[in-house]
C-alpha cells in the first residue's frame, strides 16, 4: 500500500521515492521507500525482529547505516509518530 510520494535529498541527489507498506517473509509489517523511476526498492526503513511485539500499525525504524540520510525526511512526513520505545538491533 503506497502511503506517500516524496522527494528524498540523499548523496548529492534527489530521488523521487514512494514510501509503500510491505510484509517481511513471517508476515511482518515493513515499510520500504521505492524509487518511482525504476520501480525498484530503494532504502528498507524498516527492519524485523520478531522478538520485539508490536501494536497494530507499529514499525521498527532503521535510523542507521544507509538510512542516515533520509530517516529525518521520512520522518518529517508527519505519517508517524514516534512512541519513545528503543529497541537494540544487532
Amino acid at each position: 500500500m503506497d502511503l506517500a510520494q516524496l522527494e528524498i535529498s540523499a548523496y548529492r541527489e534527489k530521488w523521487p521515492v514512494k514510501l509503500v507498506t510491505a510484509r517481511y517473509a513471517d508476515g511482518r509489517p515493513a515499510l520500504i521507500l521505492v524509487d518511482m523511476r525504476t520501480g525498484e526498492p530503494q532504502w528498507k526503513i524498516s527492519v524485523n525482529m520478531p522478538e520485539i511485539d508490536l501494536a497494530d500499525g507499529e514499525y521498527i525504524i532503521k535510523t542507521w547505516s544507509e538510512n542516515e540520510p533520509v530517516i529525518d525526511q521520512v520522518m518529517g512526513t508527519g505519517l508517524f509518530v514516534d512512541t519513545g520505545r528503543r529497541v537494540t538491533c544487532g
